[in-house]
């Protein structure tokens, strides 16, 4: 059964059945930017994001993940990190357009579970913390910056000379930058093609053969 609400609405119930403590954000995509995309939030001190924010590095990797999924849109109980530093538990659902099966908006719901860890510190006298910092979800730097954070992190792991790289090695940079979302964001076809010095069209076909899985 498929339903229809308003987004609004839906926010409005959400936030209070489950109070001040979780921020609730809804993204238009229906552009394919991602760049100031928030078009409602709900209990915004959450993270300090307001309306016309971007959307973060990890929503763009579950963009990229879950694009052509509509039965399983969703990931759940990742970490968060607010701008204060303060750990969140974050989940989003990418929504899809029922006619065309695209992604055009998604809903996501981050819980500043302070008080949690406040109480079980008191208990335990320490946090255990089992994830890895690859999972976390950072709201503390605008998309453009996550780009280029990301893009020269993924370099990093490359030391070599760009120009003595092999066609296999910038193929495995960019499925991985691809794979991170990277390319969803205005202008880094321009900016990592101008880093692996090569043309843009060349960067495009790498990607076509990312895409039919002509790659390691």
């Amino acid at each position: 059964m498929i339903i229809h609400i308003d987004h609004d609405v839906l926010m409005d119930f959400l936030n209070q059945v489950l109070g001040k403590n979780y921020e609730i954000v809804f993204h238009d995509i229906s552009d394919g930017s991602i760049e100031n995309s928030v078009v409602a939030i709900r209990n915004g001190h959450v993270t300090g994001r307001v309306l016309g924010s971007s959307a973060t590095g990890k929503a763009l990797s579950i963009l990229k993940k879950h694009s052509g999924n509509t039965k399983n849109p969703y990931e759940v109980n990742y970490v968060g990190i607010a701008q204060n530093g303060k750990k969140l538990r974050s989940s989003t659902l990418l929504l899809h357009d029922p006619e065309t099966e695209k992604p055009s908006a998604m809903l996501c719901m981050n819980i500043d579970e302070t008080p949690i860890y406040q109480i079980k510190k008191i208990l335990d006298g320490f946090l255990v913390n089992g994830h890895s910092a690859q999972d976390e979800e950072s709201f503390n730097c605008d998309i453009q910056s996550y780009g280029e954070n990301r893009m020269e992190e993924i370099l990093l792991e490359y030391p070599g000379i760009i120009r003595h790289m092999s066609s296999e090695e910038k193929l495995r940079i960019i499925q991985k930058m691809d794979k991170a979302g990277i390319f969803l964001i205005k202008g880094f076809v321009a900016k990592v093609a101008d880093k692996l010095e090569i043309s843009e069209p060349t960067l495009y076909r790498y990607l076509k053969q990312i895409e039919k899985g002509h790659c390691g």
